[in-house]
């Protein structure tokens, strides 16, 4: 009989300058070990922040500003958070499209950390890499 694996859970969140905030997740397949969770916390900015357009995971900024209303002050950055590694439950995985695999997104993150010398680039290095003015 074929074991059936949990999807995971990528929890994580923007926060801007004036600490209004934007949840969101991404429903990876295969299933997130101790070791992945260590693995991609050991490899985030200050074991907390990542960058998501860097890792293909969907920036959640538009959450924020895309709606008309509120706009970005100058203030604010790229850097989101990261908030849990978890198995999926029922319902996420039933409304949610998996955008890859939890190994291969953890890889990603290594991978981003080892071409930044062992850690991300500056923040000014990486507004010019992502095609965006400078602070």
């Amino acid at each position: 009989m074929k074991s059936h694996t949990p999807p995971t859970l990528l929890a994580y969140r923007y926060r801007d300058a004036a600490n209004y905030k934007a949840h969101g997740e991404a429903l990876l397949t295969g299933e997130a070990t101790p070791d992945l969770h260590r693995r991609l916390r050991e490899n985030l900015i200050d074991h907390e922040s990542f960058i998501p357009e860097k890792v293909g995971i969907p920036a959640l900024r538009e959450k924020l500003y895309g709606g008309g209303g509120a706009a970005a002050s100058r203030d604010d950055y790229l850097l989101h958070e990261f908030v849990d590694l978890r198995e999926a439950t029922r319902p996420e995985v039933a409304t949610m499209t998996p955008i890859g695999e939890v190994e291969e997104v953890v890889m990603r993150f290594e991978t981003r950390a080892k071409e930044s010398g062992g850690r991300w680039q500056g923040i000014a290095e990486l507004l010019l890499d992502l095609g965006l003015p400078g602070v």
